[in-house]
């Protein structure tokens, strides 16, 4: 499965394989569930994973692909995602980097999540472009 086909949709929990685009939505798969439906673009925004940035302690835009990476190649356990002062010392352990600050403990709770789905269904994550 490829990293750049992976979009999250507004009101949904979880990540979904854009299989079709149509004029009026789009047909996805859940990486969940394993589930193919038609999800409205009325009702509904997508969002390409691979175009999300997160906030930086630089100027530079960082990626959430920057983020998986780092958690991927830091190999360390990850944390209790009940516990908020984990979350966050896992983060600026990895990725020192990333603005935990600026972050909503919930959405770094998500990238946890939205990582460990994107490993269990086998997504290649793209290399680090030097």
């Amino acid at each position: 499965m490829d990293y750049r086909t992976i979009v999250t949709v507004s009101g949904l929990s979880g990540l979904f394989e854009l299989i079709h685009k149509k004029g009026d939505g789009s047909i996805v798969k859940s990486l969940q569930t394993k589930t193919t439906q038609f999800i409205s673009g009325r009702g509904h925004q997508f969002s390409a994973l691979h175009s999300i940035e997160v906030y930086s302690r630089d100027e530079q835009p960082m990626f959430l692909l920057d983020v998986f990476q780092d958690i991927k190649s830091a190999n360390l356990d990850m944390p209790d995602i009940k516990n908020d002062q984990a979350v966050i010392n896992y983060f600026e352990k990895i990725s020192p980097n990333l603005d935990v600050t600026q972050i909503k403990i919930y959405d770094l709770r998500k990238m946890i999540n939205w990582y460990n789905q994107l490993d269990k269904n086998d997504v290649a994550l793209p290399q680090k472009e030097t």
